[in-house]
C-alpha cells in the first residue's frame, strides 16, 4: 500500500468512527435511545481506540514507509477524548443553550414524559419507557400563560404523553393540558417569567 493511500485510509477510518460516536451521542433533532444505542456507542469507541492502536503500531514499525510518530493521529485522539467527555458529561442537554423550564409527568407505571424548554425558544419532549426513550425537538411560544409547542406530530408520535398546549398553573406548580385526555405535568424547575411574548 502506498503511503498516500495508507494516510487516506487511516484518517478516513478515524474520522468515520469519530463521527459515528458523536452521531449516536449528540442530542440533535429527533432521536430514540436505549440499550442498543448505548452499546453501539461503547462498541464504536472501542473500535476507534483499536484502530488508533493498530495505526500507531504500523506507523512506529515502519510498514507504511518511515518509522515515525504521527502527531495528527495523536491530536485526533486528544480531540476524540475531549469531545467524548464533553458530550457524555452534557448528557441529554443542549449545551449550546440554557434550560428555562423542566416539567415531568408519570403517564402510567414504567412510562413517563419530560418536557424541557430552552432559552432559544426550542423544546425537547422526551417519552421514557422502561428501557427506551424517544425525544422530539421543536419550537415553542408563550401567549398569556399558555405554552404552545409548535409540533404537529407530537401528540401522535408520543402516544398522547404530550399535548401541544399547556396552561401554566403557578399556584400548583403545574402545566395543565389545554385539551382533555392528557396528564398534568409537574414543574420541576423554572427560570422564566410567564408574561406574554
Amino acid at each position: 500500500m502506498s503511503p498516500l493511500v495508507y494516510k487516506i485510509t487511516k484518517y478516513a477510518t478515524l474520522f468515520i468512527l469519530h463521527a459515528l460516536v458523536l452521531y449516536l451521542l449528540l442530542p440533535l433533532g429527533d432521536f430514540c435511545s436505549g440499550f442498543v444505542e448505548g452499546f453501539g456507542s461503547f462498541l464504536l469507541t472501542g473500535l476507534f481506540i483499536a484502530a488508533f492502536a493498530v495505526f500507531t503500531v504500523i506507523d512506529l514499525s515502519g510498514h507504511a514507509g518511515e518509522k515515525r510518530v504521527d502527531y495528527i493521529s495523536l491530536a485526533w485522539l486528544g480531540l476524540f477524548v475531549v469531545s467524548l467527555f464533553a458530550v457524555i458529561s452534557a448528557g441529554d442537554r443542549k449545551f449550546w443553550t440554557s434550560r428555562t423550564l423542566e416539567a415531568e409527568t408519570q403517564d402510567e407505571p414504567g412510562r413517563s414524559g419530560k418536557l424541557i424548554l430552552y432559552s432559544n425558544n426550542s423544546f425537547s419532549a422526551e417519552k421514557r419507557d422502561l428501557e427506551w426513550s424517544c425525544t422530539w425537538q421543536g419550537e415553542y411560544e408563550i401567549r398569556k400563560s399558555v405554552i404552545i409547542l409548535r409540533r404537529d406530530d407530537l401528540v401522535s408520535g408520543s402516544d398522547s404523553v404530550f399535548a401541544t398546549e399547556y396552561q401554566i398553573d403557578l399556584k400548583n406548580n403545574a402545566l395543565v393540558p389545554a385539551a382533555p385526555g392528557f396528564q398534568k405535568m409537574q414543574i420541576m424547575r423554572t427560570d422564566m417569567g410567564f408574561e406574554e411574548k
